[in-house]
């Protein structure tokens, strides 16, 4: 049985299938809910919590394979539960994205596609500040939910932000290739760095496999800082000061070549669809005939 488990409802019934068919299980873990989960400041969800916990160690017993989202998950989880571990990051079909051009204009767009809740605005805003300090070399575009424009759009007022609507995500595609600069970010926030400890947002395989730029801003203790400055794959910033270099430097006329082959590589190395789910396939035929 495959799950993702982080429900305590799922897993309960994974374990009772598990127990009364004799079938083993796999668990796949996406982000770090074993250990703290988005709400872990609600002490209403104590017994919750508690229940996942219990539900969880009981589909571990009979787990024969834990799959994770990242190699630093890997390292941990194969210490916490003695399991063997598999990683098996976020994928994109690597075609859909190749030769994706930016447009011939004078200004450098900065593009960010997704929710601005989370406090992202936040990191949002101080991006356009930044780019407001260029002097017209650089605009924000941001393509999020009705509902998300009209309560955010104020905060942006004054800067260099340019507000869209959402696409549907088949035709994201579309929207990086009118990007020079794709733009990721997550805040510093205490109640939230524990639940994506691990995680490597669904948006990074995409941006990669463009093959454009990338500049991410967030806190340098995040194992995706770590994956991408390791990698070389992006511009990296977790200060208002690096930031503001970073925004130069990408409108100016600097060649990234490099960084983009990097991302590109990187991407077909550990995000690519076609091996990763030949790789699951293995992983499970494996499970069943042992």
């Amino acid at each position: 049985i495959y799950t993702l488990g982080a429900s305590v409802s799922i897993m309960r019934l994974v374990n009772k299938l598990s127990m009364q068919l004799n079938i083993p299980i796999i668990m796949h873990f996406m982000d770090n809910w074993v250990e703290h989960i988005q709400w872990e400041d609600n002490p209403l969800l104590s017994l919750y919590k508690s229940s996942l916990k219990k539900e969880m160690m009981g589909c571990l017993k009979r787990c024969k394979l834990v799959i994770t989202i990242s190699s630093s998950m890997a390292e941990a989880y194969k210490e916490k539960f003695q399991k063997d571990t598999l990683v098996l990051m976020n994928t994109v079909d690597l075609s859909r994205f190749s030769g994706v051009t930016s447009k011939n204009t004078e200004v450098t767009h900065f593009v960010y596609a997704g929710g601005l809740h989370l406090d992202r605005w936040k990191a949002l805003r101080e991006i356009a500040l930044s780019i407001k300090q260029t002097n017209g070399k650089g605009v924000l575009d941001i393509f999020t939910s009705k509902d998300n424009m009209e309560l955010y759009r104020p905060r942006f007022e004054t800067l260099p932000v340019a507000f869209y609507e959402a696409v549907p995500h088949e035709q994201i595609d579309e929207v990086y290739q009118k990007a020079d600069v794709l733009v990721h970010t997550e805040i510093e926030s205490e109640k939230l760095k524990g639940f994506f400890k691990y995680s490597i947002s669904t948006k990074i395989p995409e941006y990669l496999a463009t093959g454009k730029p990338i500049l991410f801003y967030g806190p340098r203790d995040m194992k995706l800082f770590e994956y991408l400055l390791q990698n070389q794959a992006a511009l990296m910033a977790s200060t208002k000061e690096e930031l503001y270099v970073c925004v130069e430097r990408l409108t100016s006329e600097e060649n990234f070549t490099k960084m983009c082959e990097n991302a590109r590589c990187l991407a077909e190395r550990n995000h690519c669809a076609s091996k990763n789910q030949k790789a699951l396939h293995n992983a499970i035929e494996s499970v069943v005939l042992n």
